[in-house]
């Protein structure tokens, strides 16, 4: 890893070396804080976690040929097998660490965060500069202050492009991530309700996530979508050499459109995804090779919301300076992961998979999902957190948009899916719709009903906050 050196490494943390009589002149070649994956010539960051302090593993790293070590205190001589670095916090180190580490790189840092879909469009422009680039993305949920750091550490002389996501819950986590990153392009999905019991409103949210844009390089490009109500009217501070551009849908009701990339004569396949048009709006001059747009293309993910990702995704690739092949066998190649808005088809049932999290929008964006299904629909709905003291009408709203789209059994699983129900049965009476509405006090309760319930071809929608556990539920259904 270029300049990690212990001595360089001690200098950018502003930390003490002790180098215990070892060279410390030679660089690491990975950085890990978690000891089962330390190996020769990595540095480990020992951490002070809820449930364990890593610090008692020093010495087993060491064995297991770590070139240096952090740690917020002193080691003892049978510790200190080798250099260390003493910092007061070991997780501002790691930021640190970071930052120095990335500003020496001349990798391409693609930024992202929102409310909804930062996993799922992190994969779509992963996807797409694939066709072109050697790509590192952030793996799993590896997005907050100590994953994006993790992620940053991960580049290789290889990687031409990283592309990172970055999540917040509270007020000053995105300024250091931002810096860190030092992003080349960086990106707002949408602004919703996740968090809100934190950050307060949607003006909140936004306040905070908007800092991704502070260390936006020179000649960067902020990227908005046209279609979220506050962000397609946010003119973020940016450098004066940097753009913002926008994307989205062309919807013709939502009057004129930013300048941007949009998607036009969206034709949906059900679940088998979409075909589209992409084309430039309003004065987005882009510099593009002759002929690239209009282009044509096919998303093989269901929903809108997949159509959106594949528009960000394909401006993110006209910056880099793809070819229009390149950009439609991206997208054509776009696809998700466990728990988010994965379709898994059994021998009995469709299973739309998107157990990972949940807030109102994700909710809505997912039971729209459902809709273009075939045969009976079934939505299995869970609890939704972190929506402050709202939560109980946000919920009952998410019941009545649930109504609006009809599936034929609607069930609600947890404590606050009461409140779900409870709108949906409401807009039901109104509008009739709905032929069974279900509460479960939980997943196991379910599960006892589930085989009078569910019929061979039905298709079911499963989605619910993390904290509901129902990627058990979705085993449970894979199996049934």
């Amino acid at each position: 890893m270029k300049n990690m050196t212990p001595q360089k490494m001690a200098e950018a943390v502003k930390g003490e070396l002790f180098t215990m009589g070892k060279n410390a002149g030679r660089e690491v070649e990975k950085v890990v804080i978690d000891s089962r994956l330390a190996e020769e010539n990595c540095l480990f960051i020992a951490m002070k976690g809820e449930r364990v302090d890593s610090h008692k593993f020093i010495p087993e790293v060491f064995d297991k040929g770590a070139r240096c070590v952090i740690s917020e205190r002193p080691l003892t001589p049978e510790e200190a097998k080798g250099p260390y670095i003493l910092v007061p916090s070991a997780l501002k180190a790691l930021e640190d660490l970071a930052l120095f580490y990335r500003s020496g790189l001349s990798t391409k840092v693609v930024s992202i965060t929102g409310s909804v879909g930062k996993t799922s469009t992190k994969e779509a422009i992963a996807t797409v500069l694939s066709e072109r680039f050697c790509v590192l993305k952030t793996e799993k949920n590896l997005n907050n202050n100590i994953g994006l750091p993790l992620t940053l550490l991960q580049i290789q002389k290889e990687h031409e492009i990283a592309v990172v996501e970055m999540g917040i819950s509270h007020f000053g986590e995105m300024e250091p991530m931002s810096l860190a990153a030092a992003p080349d392009i960086a990106l707002i999905t949408n602004i919703g309700d996740a968090h809100v019991e934190n950050l307060k409103s949607r003006e909140g949210i936004l306040e905070e996530k908007s800092h991704i844009f502070d260390a936006l390089k020179p000649g960067g490009f902020a990227l908005l979508n046209g279609n979220d109500p506050l962000l397609s009217v946010f003119r973020p501070q940016i450098k004066d050499d940097a753009r913002v551009l926008y994307f989205g849908l062309d919807k013709k009701a939502a009057g004129s459109l930013p300048p941007g990339l949009y998607a036009s004569d969206i034709v949906s396949s059900g679940l088998e995804g979409s075909s589209f048009t992409l084309s430039l709006s309003g004065q987005a001059d882009l510099a593009l090779q002759e002929g690239l747009l209009p282009l044509s293309a096919s998303c093989p993910l269901p929903g809108e919301h997949s159509v959106t990702n594949a528009v960000c995704a394909a401006l993110v690739g006209i910056l880099c300076g793809m070819t229009a092949e390149e950009l439609r066998s991206g997208i054509g190649g776009i696809s998700t992961i466990s728990g988010r808005s994965n379709i898994v088809r059994t021998e009995r049932l469709t299973i739309l998979d998107d157990c990972y999290n949940a807030n109102p929008d994700s909710m809505r964006a997912a039971l729209k999902m459902l809709e273009r299904a075939e045969g009976r629909k079934v939505a299995v709905l869970g609890d939704m957190f972190e929506l402050g003291e709202n939560e109980a009408a946000l919920h009952r709203e998410v019941g009545a948009f649930a109504a609006g789209t009809k599936p034929d059994i609607l069930i609600g699983i947890g404590d606050l899916a009461k409140e779900l129900c409870a709108g949906a049965a409401e807009k039901a009476a109104l509008q009739g719709g709905i032929p069974e509405i279900r509460h479960y006090s939980s997943p196991e309760e379910f599960k006892r009903s589930a085989p009078s319930l569910l019929k061979e071809g039905d298709t079911c929608l499963v989605k619910a906050s993390h904290g509901m556990n129902f990627a058990e539920l979705v085993e449970y259904l894979k199996t049934f």
